[in-house]
């Protein structure tokens, strides 16, 4: 009969029944989890502050952890929202939210902010900082043990759930308050086709009411904005404008294109009723310069007691903003009618006096009527407590933010929803963006990402986004070099040598442009049938980058990573319990500092597989438990990021167009006679050595080559990667490390 050891069991039912320290309390130093003898903190926030529940968190006999995956879980796939999961000691239903006896009643709900952290050195290492969503209950039948199942999801779960679109650029910028000056009323006119009056956009203020038969929806040139209506011969929008108290300034402003045929000379574009001594003012258009604006006022009878004329740019065919700014300068009024073409810098238009003369406040708007096919949209009311500045502060939302950068973008997407965010880099690294159009905040933020190649993540010292840029990936030295021969592994690295990431015919687009195509056509990872090549792995990807220029850099970039030469190393793990760990603070610190894009090196790989390993980091998946603290690294390959360094000896080395051996040299031969098949010879300056090569597989060092002509006779040093072997007749020669111009 087997003998059952009932202490263990007995202990497990304890913790789980929370008579005695859970998991997560004070652990021995040779645990590895705490080096300090600090414990793992696991914290809500909870009524304002950082709450620790770290002690009612359970591992069930020692089978459960507290479980983190975040970032990518391959180099194939997106990021997917980061995961902590574990249990909580639910007897006392202090985190049932529904509870009246809870200390937390009334403080529990969704999306409620937690993280999780691990010392590291004097400071703390977080691992997770996301929110929970739910509140699962659990108990079994006799009712003893009550738990909770907890899964927490970083704040990219929530940005991915429920998001509408945006809008466009301009709208959101004047109804989500992005202005210097207060709104007053707004109006988009960004309806659709079948809309039976135009949607004011500020609360309290009417819609417009439409007259006669304008083609809403149907205008699209504008960038920052969805389709605006073509008003038509007849058609006008008019409403009432809500009372305000009468400002120092007023604007009225508005998009506006006309055709490139003109409009009717001194037609008015648009009108306005104040209750000044000018009781109406109203923008007229002339023929004069190819299409210019004036400004008119009259007063009660109708007279015409300010006309500024017509002059500033020229704007049949164009597309721009107009602005009409009323400034009370003591008994008289300033006038200016600012004019902006979008997308050009400056503003034109006329200015002048209306002397002995009040604005008062605007009551009442008509927009529309002239006698050509004119479309309009924004339509606003602006007031100022000063003669306004701000006529640029919108530029960059009139075009729809074309040519900022994908760094900037993302970071100003971020602020949107009020998430935090983390640069790695330099925006000025990052491409230039095309325009932004309407679509989720999350959408926009991926396709900047795409459009750069740099990683996207979820911060773990805040509940927030951020940005890795692709630049700050490249030439990088490693944040973690592991032994292989020191143990320092949980797991053996398994290398993969399959095609599943091979793409060497690339063929980039930009939304709304053009394309360029790149094709790997010799080597061994061409577009060449096997045994000459790999065949054909194509693929298309759509930009949204700023200029068809940059397409053909895009495509043979993209070609570039899709024809790496070299196994790869999916997953790497170790696990911070093992002694080299818990001896070596340095070593253990540089594993819970490794942050997204991250080099990891392993160094003093077996024979059968010599060569160091190069890799960057993707992505976690963590376990923390009584004895131990597992991380895998997601990973790919890090040697498509060393790209050209001008005057560096390392990157900044121009290959030959083809060399190989020709003559079998031994293992131990320091001498080897290379013919060179394309291109020009090696070079034998005295200061280009030494460098590396490889020959067959076997990395040497060249310390000399000598020879006007081919084949040449290189002196080299020895298998400096650990391969040991006779070179034969034919055996490719390459640098080890040629000059890869990057994106």
């Amino acid at each position: 009969m087997s003998r059952v050891h009932i202490a263990p069991l007995a202990a497990g039912w304890q913790r789980r029944l929370g008579g005695q320290a859970g998991p997560l309390g004070p652990v021995s130093a040779g645990s590895g989890e705490s080096p300090t003898g600090q414990p793992l903190l696991v914290e809500l926030f909870v009524d304002g502050l950082w709450t620790d529940i770290t002690p009612y968190v359970m591992t069930r006999d020692g089978s459960g952890s507290v479980s983190i995956a975040r970032g990518q879980p391959d180099e194939g796939a997106s990021l997917d929202p980061a995961r902590c999961t574990f249990q909580l000691n639910n007897r006392d239903g202090r985190f049932s939210p529904r509870n009246p006896s809870s200390p937390y009643f009334g403080k529990l709900g969704r999306n409620q902010p937690l993280r999780v952290s691990v010392p590291s050195g004097n400071d703390r290492s977080y691992r997770f900082w996301g929110e929970v969503a739910s509140w699962p209950q659990r108990w079994d039948t006799t009712g003893v043990d009550v738990w909770v199942d907890l899964d927490a999801a970083g704040p990219l779960r929530r940005l991915g759930q429920g998001q509408a679109q945006i809008g466009s650029t301009l709208y959101v910028a004047l109804a989500g308050g992005e202005t210097v000056n207060q709104v007053v009323a707004y109006w988009p006119c960004e309806d659709s086709s079948t809309s039976t009056s135009i949607a004011s956009a500020t609360a309290g203020v009417q819609d417009l009411t439409i007259n006669g038969s304008p083609s809403l929806g149907s205008f699209t040139s504008f960038a920052c904005s969805a389709p605006l209506p073509v008003m038509h011969a007849s058609g006008t929008f008019t409403g009432i404008i809500p009372a305000y108290p009468a400002p120092v300034a007023t604007m009225l402003r508005f998009l506006i294109a006309i055709p490139s045929t003109g409009a009717g000379n001194n037609t008015a574009l648009c009108f306005v009723n104040s209750t000044g001594s000018v009781k109406a003012w109203d923008v007229y258009y002339s023929t004069a310069g190819g299409g210019t604006l004036g400004l008119r006022g009259r007063d009660a009878t109708g007279y015409i007691v300010y006309d500024s004329g017509a002059s500033g740019f020229a704007l049949d065919g164009q597309l721009a903003q107009v602005s009409m700014e009323l400034v009370q300068n003591g008994p008289d009024i300033n006038c200016a009618l600012n004019v902006m073409i979008i997308g050009q810098s400056g503003i034109a238009g006329p200015s002048g006096t209306a002397s002995s003369q009040t604005v008062g406040s605007l009551t009442y708007i008509a927009i529309g009527g002239a006698s050509v096919d004119t479309a309009v949209g924004h339509v606003r009311i602006q007031t100022s407590s000063a003669a306004p500045t701000d006529q640029f502060d919108l530029q960059q939302q009139l075009v729809a933010y074309a040519g900022e950068t994908a760094a900037d973008r993302i970071s100003r997407l971020c602020g949107l929803v009020g998430a935090d965010f983390e640069l790695i880099g330099s925006a000025s690294d990052t491409v230039a963006m095309g325009v932004q159009t309407s679509t989720t905040v999350l959408d926009l933020v991926e396709e900047a990402a795409l459009a750069d190649g740099g990683k996207l993540f979820e911060r773990t010292s805040a509940a927030g986004l951020g940005y890795r840029t692709r630049v700050s990936m490249e030439n990088q030295s490693a944040g973690l070099t592991l032994s292989y021969a020191a143990a320092n592994l949980a797991q053996v690295p398994t290398p993969v040598d399959d095609d599943q990431y091979t793409r060497n015919d690339i063929t980039a687009s930009r939304k709304g442009g053009s394309s360029a195509r790149a094709t790997l056509t010799e080597g061994p990872m061409s577009v060449l049938p096997p045994p000459a090549g790999v065949g054909r792995y194509d693929t298309t990807v759509a930009l949204n980058v700023q200029s068809d220029d940059s397409l053909a850099d895009q495509a043979g970039w993209r070609m570039h990573l899709g024809t790496t030469d070299e196994a790869r190393f999916p997953q790497i793990s170790v696990n911070l319990a093992h002694p080299s760990f818990t001896a070596s603070s340095t070593l253990r610190s540089a594993a819970l500092a490794l942050k997204s894009g991250d080099r990891l090196a392993i160094t003093d790989m077996p024979a059968w597989s010599p060569n160091d390993v190069s890799q960057l980091v993707l992505g976690w998946a963590e376990s923390i438990d009584h004895f131990q603290h597992r991380i895998t690294f997601n990973c790919q390959p890090e040697s498509p990021y060393r790209t050209a360094v001008l005057d560096s000896a390392t990157y900044g080395r121009l290959d030959t167009g083809g060399s190989s051996v020709a003559v079998a040299a031994g293992p131990s031969d320091t001498s080897v006679l290379v013919a060179t098949l394309a291109g020009p010879l090696w070079t034998t300056s005295p200061g280009d050595f030494p460098f590396d090569v490889v020959m067959g597989g076997e990395q040497v060092a060249v310390t000399n080559i000598v020879g006007a002509t081919s084949p040449q006779t290189f002196t080299v040093t020895r298998s400096v990667n650990g391969v040991t072997k006779t070179l034969p007749v034919g055996a490719d020669v390459r640098l080890a490390q040629p000059m890869i111009l990057a994106l």
